[in-house]
């Protein structure tokens, strides 16, 4: 059995995945735009151990009937779309992440702004 980790490494832990294998996103729906955070990995545990770890978002199989075809994988998905949700999550992995998902977030945040 491993030790128990920090919060803190948790929160490194969960931004240095999402470095690398996140998005961060502005779409449209039927009634307006919205920012959304997600990861989508075939790494199951990862994504679940990720949405553990940073307490929001919701966490569904990915259907890829293609991708699956193929012989690859399933893929599992991570999303954050609720905006008070996703401004806290930014707050959290900022000080965490490289200039280029920096930048990102500091657009998600100007928009965020009244």
């Amino acid at each position: 059995m491993g030790r128990s980790v920090t919060r803190n490494e948790e929160i490194v832990w969960a931004s240095a995945l999402f470095e690398g294998e996140g998005y961060l996103t502005f779409g449209n729906n039927s009634r307006h735009g919205q920012w959304t955070f997600g990861l989508e990995m075939t790494d199951d545990d990862a994504v679940r151990q990720f949405a553990s770890f940073v307490g929001v978002g919701n966490t569904l199989p990915s259907y890829a009937p293609a991708h699956q075809a193929l012989g690859n994988k399933p893929m599992t998905r991570w999303t954050c779309s609720r905006q008070e949700d996703a401004l806290a999550l930014a707050h959290m992995m900022y000080p965490y992440l490289c200039a280029r998902r920096r930048a990102k977030i500091d657009e998600f945040i100007g928009d965020m702004q009244p």
